[in-house]
């Protein structure tokens, strides 16, 4: 099995049928220009480092480790837990903090106020 380079993998995605119904916005052109900025700034991370156990949510571990090894400035989820790391007062919660002490959890409307000046 041959690997994908990311961008490719992500327009293959983009081109599925079901995918470019959901908008009369997703042209090719489109998704084009999107794929063309997007792998400009994006950061590949080739070996994800595991950096925080999460009990609360195992699962959630993966987006926690990601964010922090890219030194990503913002983790946009819509899971409470996930949202509670940056004020949680838990031992965890502080741990958190330690590692990613710039990185910022915020719901998707929050994201989308503070960069919306961008």
């Amino acid at each position: 099995m041959s690997a994908v380079k990311p961008c490719a993998e992500l327009r293959r995605v983009l081109n599925y049928p079901e995918v470019i119904a959901i908008s009369a916005n997703m042209t090719p052109e489109r998704i084009g220009a999107f794929l063309q900025r997007l792998c400009f700034r994006a950061t590949l991370i080739r070996r994800l480092q595991h950096t925080l156990d999460f009990p609360r949510d195992p699962a959630d571990e993966p987006y926690i480790d990601l964010a922090i090894t890219a030194g990503a400035d913002y983790l946009v989820p819509r899971d409470k837990d996930l949202l509670s790391l940056r004020t949680d007062h838990s031992a965890l919660g502080r741990q958190f903090r330690r590692l990613a002490p710039a990185l910022q959890v915020v719901s998707p409307d929050s994201f989308m106020d503070a960069v919306s000046g961008f």
